[in-house]
């Protein structure tokens, strides 16, 4: 019973940072008086492929998780990095790039 309360309790507590960070992922309704699309975190938002790489990747850098070393680990592993991206609507071409970073050397190498 007590281990059943442990794991909602998680649940819930992961369910909560993934909101925050949808919403901090989100762009603002232009409260600054700043042209949408112009000006992304005090900084000018980069269009190019480098770019929006990097944006994506430091926003999926606070929610997926490193690279499990147990192979039976990893079909899991895959499924939660596959469902954030569709959680934070990366683009296609991006998502290798973007989870190229949390996998382990061995893997880096295939």
């Amino acid at each position: 019973m007590e281990r059943e309360a442990a794991q909602a309790m998680e649940r819930l507590r992961m369910e909560q940072e993934v909101r925050l960070r949808e919403l901090e992922l989100r762009p603002s309704s232009g409260a600054s008086g700043e042209p949408d699309g112009q000006v992304m975190g005090g900084r000018r938002q980069d269009d190019s492929l480098v770019g929006r790489t990097k944006t994506f990747g430091d926003a999926m850098r606070h929610v997926l998780p490193k690279m499990p070393s147990e192979s039976a680990e990893l079909p899991q592993f895959f499924k939660t990095v596959e469902k954030f991206f569709v959680m934070y609507e990366v683009p296609a071409m991006l998502r290798s790039n973007c989870s190229y970073r949390y996998l382990r050397h061995k893997p880096r190498l295939w």
